[in-house]
């Protein structure tokens, strides 16, 4: 009868301990406190969970601040380097002489390719009109020299 009485106040011991833990904001105090209140009765010999509580994540943070700041120069290199290169592509159509000089360039006209009522001359340079021909579209390939 002594022992029943033992396990009737263990268990109520238990009772109110697990009260106490379901309403713990800690998980650390939950976590080393749970299995000594749910173990069944009799089995004392369950290891304990130990968990350091003063355990802090000093070296992920470090970690994550130096991915960080590699990532953010990485982007900030690249942006750079985007910027530079667009700086060197005209977005704006040339407006005056100056500006279409930019793209000028020779070219040689092929003979071969030229439309019936175009005339070449000048080593192939220039082209005028023979003849208008409403018809013909006044093709000429060329390349560049």
């Amino acid at each position: 009868m002594k022992q029943l009485e033992q396990e009737i106040a263990e268990l109520k011991r238990r009772d109110a301990k697990m009260e106490e833990l379901s309403h713990t904001e800690d998980p650390i105090y939950f976590l080393q406190n749970f299995r000594s209140v749910s173990a069944p009765l009799g089995c004392a010999d369950i290891p304990a969970v130990t968990v350091n509580s003063h355990h802090t994540f000093e070296d992920v943070i470090k970690s994550v601040s130096q991915v960080r700041e590699k990532l953010e120069k990485h982007c900030k290199d690249e942006i750079d380097k985007t910027s530079s290169e667009l700086k060197k592509i005209r977005l704006i159509p040339p407006q005056n002489r100056e500006e279409f000089l930019d793209y000028y360039c020779q070219f040689t006209l092929d003979p071969k390719a030229a439309g019936s009522s175009l005339h070449l001359s000048d080593g192939n340079t220039v082209v005028t009109l023979s003849y208008y021909s409403p018809l013909d579209g006044l093709p000429v390939l060329c390349r560049k020299r």
